[in-house]
């Protein structure tokens, strides 16, 4: 299955301009690049279903446990 072409154009645009992406916030390049690039795969990154916080697909800075330590990951998807 060929990649949907939203992500295709997200690549073209990242690899074209990725010098100017080194001095990038982390916040700036989520909201250009990985945002889109998961509603690309059909995910709904923004909650534009509306659902209510448990049945929300896509959980933001989510706290998660990692070597029993509390740490914030930037995206839980979830169903």
């Amino acid at each position: 299955m060929p990649a949907p072409q939203k992500i295709i154009q997200l690549v073209e645009i990242f690899e074209q301009n990725i010098n100017d992406y080194h001095n990038k916030n982390e916040t700036e390049l989520r909201r250009h690049f990985l945002d889109p690039f998961f509603e690309a795969l059909g995910w709904d990154v923004s909650n534009a279903k509306g659902n209510d916080e448990r049945s929300k697909e896509v959980a933001h800075e989510l706290s998660v446990e990692i070597d029993g330590q509390q740490k914030k990951a930037d995206y839980g998807m979830c169903q």
